[in-house]
C-alpha cells in the first residue's frame, strides 16, 4: 500500500523538490485522465464495440494509457525517450480514432487539450509548445474535413449541430494554446530551477569535499604536534622523576588526551557528513570492551565520590563480529557524560546481548543509568543535535563541545541500532542503545595482544626487540625514542623509506615502525619493495607497522595492501607500541610449531 500511495505521490529524492513537484503534477493529471477518461471511455466501449470495434477499443486505450506516466517519470533516463513515445501514441490514437469517425463531433477530441502537458513536463518545455500547435492545426483540419456530407463517417451529426460543433472548436483550440504555454512557461521555469538548484548542489558538495579536506589535513596537522605533546608526557609518566613533576606531567597528558578526543570527534563529524565513515566487522568480545571502559572510567567515579559497575549479562561474553572501536566509542561517550553529570549517587552500565529478530544477527543492548542533574522533556532532542547542548550554560558549567551524543546516534545508525534516553530533571537520566552485530565464527582467530597492556613492559623487559623506526619528522623520532628506549635492545632511526630500506639490507630487525608520508621514499613504497626484496631472497617477511595520524579505512586498506602488518595511530599511545611489542616477543619465543597451530 506504501508503494502504491508512493507510486501516486513521490516522495523528495535526494532533496530534489522541483522533481517531485513535477512528477506530483503529472501523477495527479495522470490519474484524473485515468479515471473519468476511462468511465467515459468505458461507457463508448459498452455502446460502439459492434459497430466500431477498433475506435471504440482506442477510445479505452487512451485514457488508461496515462497511468504510465507515473512509471515513466520516475527514472530519469526514460523520462525523455518514454515521453516522446507516449506523446506520439497518443496523438496518434486521438487523430487516427476522431480521424475515422465523427472529426471534431467526437468526444474524444477533448483529449487533444492535455497532450501538451506530457509532452512538456516529459520531453522539454519547447514540446509542449510543438505539441500545442499541431494538436489546433490537427483539429482546424478535422473541422474543415469533417461534418455534414465532409470526408469522416459521422454518427454524432444528428445529436449536436454544425454550429455548435464550429464553437467547440474553437474554444478547444484556445484551451490547447493556453495548456500548451502555461506548461511550456512552468516548465521552463522548473527547468531554471532545477539547474540552479544543481549548481548549488554541486557548490555545496564542492565544499563539503573542501571541509573534509580541511578537517582532514588539520587533523594531521593536529597530531604532529599532539603526538610531541602526550609522547613526551607518557615518557615523563613512566621517568623517574619527583612525585610533583609526576602529576603535572599526568595533567598535562590528561590534558592533552581531551584536546585529541575533541580533534577526533571533529573528523569523525566531518567523515559521517561525507559518507566516509565506515564500520568495521572485527571480531570482538564485550567483556573486553567493559573492562576498558571501566579501567577508564572507574577511577574518575571514585575520585568525585559516586559509585560506578557495569553489569554483564550471559549474552554479554560471547564472541561477536563488529566494531568495537566504534561501540566503544559509544559506550565511553555515555559513560563520560554520565559521569559529567552526575554529582552524588551513582552511575550503572548494563550490557546484554540477544539474538536480533532477523537471524542469525545480535542485537547489542546497553542501558546507562545517573542519577544526575537530568534532562527536561524539551531538551532531549536537541542532545542528538551537532554542537548542540541541553541548556545555553551547560558548556560554561561541564565543559564539551556539544558533537558527542551527535556522533553516538550517527554510529548507532551506521550499525543498524538506535539510541534513545528517558530523563527526569533532578532525578537523572538512562540511555538506551541498541546495535546490531554478528556471531562470531568459533573457528575465527581472535584480534588481540593476549595480555594486558600493563603486563607487556614487564615482558618486553626479560627479552628485548631490535626495532627500526622510520619518520621524517624529529619529533616524532624523539617520541618514539623517549617510549621505546627502556623496553627495545636495538632502536635505530631513520628519516626516511629509502633510509629504512638501506637499514634493513644491512641489519637484521624484528620490527620495523614506518611512516606512511616521507620524502625520497614513502612508507607505502617502502614496505612494498621491503616485501618484493623479501619474496625474491625467500625471506620471512619482517613485521611493519604503520605510524601513522592517517587512519581512515581507505587508507588501512592501502598499508594493508602494501603488505604492512597493522597501524598504530598517532598521538602514539605507549600502550599501543607495548602491545606490538609485547605481541611479537611472544611470538619470537613461541616454538614455530606452536606458531603455526596458532
Amino acid at each position: 500500500m506504501r508503494k502504491l500511495w508512493e507510486l501516486a505521490w513521490p516522495p523528495v529524492r535526494d532533496g530534489d523538490i522541483l522533481r517531485a513537484a513535477r512528477e506530483r503534477m503529472l501523477n495527479i493529471m495522470a490519474i484524473t485522465v485515468a479515471v473519468l477518461g476511462g468511465f467515459a471511455g468505458a461507457l463508448n466501449f459498452v455502446e460502439n464495440i459492434e459497430v466500431y470495434p477498433v475506435q471504440a477499443s482506442a477510445g479505452l486505450v487512451i485514457p488508461l494509457s496515462a497511468l504510465s506516466i507515473p512509471l515513466i517519470a520516475r527514472s530519469p533516463r526514460l523520462v525523455k525517450p518514454a515521453g516522446i513515445a507516449l506523446c506520439v501514441a497518443l496523438y496518434l490514437l486521438v487523430t487516427g480514432m476522431i480521424g475515422t469517425i465523427g472529426g471534431m463531433y467526437h468526444p474524444a477530441a477533448i483529449y487533444f487539450v492535455g497532450l501538451p502537458v506530457p509532452a512538456a513536463f516529459l520531453i522539454g518545455h519547447r514540446s509542449g509548445l510543438v505539441a500545442a500547435l499541431l494538436c489546433c492545426l490537427t483539429m482546424l483540419l478535422l473541422y474543415s474535413v469533417g461534418g455534414p456530407g465532409g470526408l469522416i463517417e459521422n454518427p454524432f451529426e444528428n445529436d449536436i449541430s454544425a454550429y455548435q460543433v464550429g464553437w467547440t472548436t474553437v474554444v478547444l483550440v484556445i484551451i490547447t494554446l493556453g495548456v500548451g504555454i502555461a506548461a511550456s512557461v512552468f516548465q521552463h521555469e522548473l527547468e531554471g530551477a532545477g539547474r540552479a538548484l544543481d549548481q548549488a548542489r554541486q557548490s555545496a558538495n564542492a565544499a563539503n569535499r573542501a571541509k573534509s579536506d580541511f578537517l582532514a589535513g588539520m587533523s594531521h596537522e593536529i597530531r604532529t604536534p599532539m603526538n610531541a605533546v602526550l609522547g613526551m608526557a607518557q615518557a615523563l609518566e613512566q621517568a623517574d622523576i619527583p612525585d610533583a613533576h609526576k602529576r603535572q606531567a599526568e595533567t598535562l597528558a590528561r590534558s592533552g588526551r581531551l584536546l585529541l578526543r575533541l580533534v577526533n570527534d571533529v573528523l569523525d563529524l566531518s567523515k559521517i557528513e561525507a559518507g566516509k565513515l565506515e564500520i568495521e566487522a572485527t571480531r570482538f568480545n564485550l567483556a573486553d570492551v567493559a573492562g576498558t571502559v571501566e579501567a577508564l572510567y572507574g577511577p574518575a567515579a571514585r575520585e568525585k565520590g559516586i559509585g560506578f559497575s557495569i553489569a554483564l549479562g550471559e549474552g554479554a561474553r560471547e564472541d561477536l563480529i563488529g566494531d568495537p572501536v566504534r561501540i566503544s566509542q559509544v559506550l565511553n561517550n555515555l559513560v563520560s557524560n554520565a559521569i559529567k553529570f552526575t554529582a552524588e549517587g551513582e552511575v550503572r552500565v548494563e550490557i546484554d546481548c540477544e539474538r536480533a529478530a532477523s537471524l542469525p544477527g545480535r542485537d547489542i543492548r546497553i542501558t546507562v543509568r545517573d542519577t544526575g542533574i537530568g534532562i527536561a522533556a524539551p531538551d532531549v532532542e536537541r542532545l542528538f543535535q551537532p554542537f548542540t547542548q541541553a541548556k545555553p550554560g551547560t558548556a560554561r558549567t561541564f565543559g564539551g563541545t556539544g558533537l558527542g551524543l551527535a556522533i553516538c546516534r550517527r554510529l548507532c545508525e551506521l550499525m543498524s541500532g538506535e539510541i534513545a534516553v528517558d530523563s527526569t530533571p533532578g532525578s537523572g537520566s538512562t540511555f538506551r542503545v541498541r546495535l546490531r552485530v554478528d556471531p562470531a565464527d568459533t573457528a575465527a582467530p581472535v584480534l588481540d595482544c593476549g595480555c594486558p597492556s600493563a603486563l607487556c613492559d614487564t615482558a618486553l623487559r626479560g627479552q628485548r626487540l631490535r626495532v627500526l623506526a622510520a619518520d621524517d619528522n624529529l619529533t616524532n623520532r624523539m617520541v618514539l625514542k623517549a617510549l621505546l628506549a627502556d623496553v627495545t635492545e636495538t632502536l635505530v632511526m631513520v628519516e626516511d623509506g629509502q633510509q629504512a630500506l638501506d637499514a634493513l639490507a644491512s641489519g637484521d630487525f624484528d620490527l620495523v615502525l614506518m611512516d606512511s608520508q616521507m620524502p625520497v621514499l614513502d612508507g607505502i613504497t617502502a614496505t612494498r619493495q621491503l616485501r618484493e626484496r623479501e619474496a625474491a631472497a625467500g625471506r620471512a617477511p619482517v613485521p611493519v607497522y604503520a605510524v601513522t595520524a592517517n587512519v581512515m579505512q581507505t587508507h588501512i586498506n592501502e598499508y594493508v595492501s602494501a603488505g604492512m602488518t597493522g597501524v598504530i595511530a598517532k598521538p602514539i599511545s605507549r600502550e599501543a607500541l607495548l602491545e606490538v611489542l609485547g605481541q611479537h616477543t611472544r611470538d619470537a619465543a613461541m616454538p614455530a610449531a606452536t606458531r603455526r597451530s596458532a
